[in-house]
C-alpha cells in the first residue's frame, strides 16, 4: 500500500515567496539524497488555496487576506508537500533524516521562515487507475509501478527523491495540475463512497485519509493537467490548482 504524509504550510509574514521556495527545494533535495528508509518520493507544490481560513485578526487586514464581496474571508495560498511512503514506520526514518547533519540545516532554514502548518496521512487506493493517473498528472513518474511492487517488506529498497532510485525529471514540464479535496455525504459507507468516486472520476489517482491530523478532507483526487474532476452528486468538493516547485524523479520500484 502506498501512503502519503501531506503537509500544508505557509511562509511567515514578511518572508518572500522566492526565498521560501528556494529553501524548500533545497530541503527536498537534501532529504532525497539522504534516502531515508521507506521514502518513495517527495514533492512540493505552490497552491492557490489552503486548508485553513485566515481571519483578519491574524495580523493582516481583510483586503490583504482576500475578503470576498460578501464579507467572508477566503483561504490564502499555501504550500503542499507530499511524502510518499511504504508504511507509517517510514515517518520515523524521514524525521531522523530531516534533522540529521546532511538535511538538517536546510530543514531548519525552511522552519525559521514558516508560519502555520497542518498535516494528514493518506493512502492511495490500490488499483491500476490510481497508479496510471499519478504518472499522467506529471507529478510523479510511476510507470515502473505494478500491483504489489512496493510494500512493507521493500522498505530498505525504496529510494528517495533525487537519490539513485529516481528517474530525475526536472520541475517545470507538466508541473501544474489540480488536486480536488472531497468529503462524502453523511451516511454514505466507505465502500459506496469509493465506488461513487470511481464511477464519477475514473481516470484519477484517489487518496483516502487514514488519520485526522488537521483540517483536511477525507479524499484527495489527482487529475492530469487541466483535466476536470466532477464530484458525485451531494459531495463537498474543493479543487486546488497547484504548481510543482521541486524536481520529479520516479518511484524506486522493487525488482523482486
Amino acid at each position: 500500500m502506498i501512503q502519503a504524509y501531506v503537509f500544508w504550510h505557509e511562509p511567515a509574514a514578511g518572508v518572500s515567496a522566492g526565498a521560501y521556495e528556494a529553501a524548500l527545494r533545497a530541503f527536498h533535495e537534501r532529504l532525497g539524497a539522504a534516502r531515508p528508509s521507506g521514502l518513495l518520493h517527495s514533492v512540493a507544490y505552490r497552491t492557490d488555496d489552503a486548508p485553513w481560513p485566515r481571519e483578519p485578526d491574524d495580523g493582516a487586514d481583510a483586503a490583504a487576506v482576500g475578503a470576498d464581496a460578501s464579507g467572508g474571508v477566503e483561504t490564502v495560498a499555501a504550500y503542499e508537500d507530499w511524502y510518499l511512503i511504504v508504511d507509517t514506520a517510514s515517518l520515523d526514518a524521514i524525521e531522523a533524516a530531516a534533522t540529521a547533519p546532511a538535511a538538517g540545516p536546510s530543514h531548519d532554514s525552511v522552519a525559521r521562515m514558516a508560519g502555520r502548518g497542518a498535516g494528514g496521512l493518506y493512502r492511495l487506493l490500490d488499483d491500476e487507475r490510481s497508479r496510471s493517473a499519478i504518472s499522467l498528472s506529471g507529478s510523479i513518474d510511476a510507470s515502473g509501478m505494478r500491483p504489489g511492487a512496493i510494500d512493507a517488506t521493500d522498505r530498505d529498497s525504496a529510494g528517495g527523491a533525487g537519490g539513485a532510485g529516481g528517474a530525475g525529471r526536472a520541475a517545470g514540464a507538466a508541473g501544474a495540475d489540480t488536486c480536488v479535496w472531497l468529503d462524502r455525504p453523511q451516511g454514505l459507507s466507505t465502500a459506496d463512497a469509493v465506488g461513487a468516486l470511481r464511477a464519477a472520476i475514473p481516470a484519477a489517482a484517489v487518496w483516502q485519509r487514514r488519520l485526522v491530523l488537521g483540517p483536511m478532507a477525507e479524499f484527495a483526487v489527482w487529475t492530469a493537467g487541466d483535466e476536470s474532476a466532477e464530484p458525485p452528486p451531494g459531495w463537498t468538493a474543493r479543487p486546488v490548482r497547484r504548481t510543482r516547485i521541486t524536481a520529479t524523479p520516479g518511484f524506486h520500484a522493487h525488482a523482486g
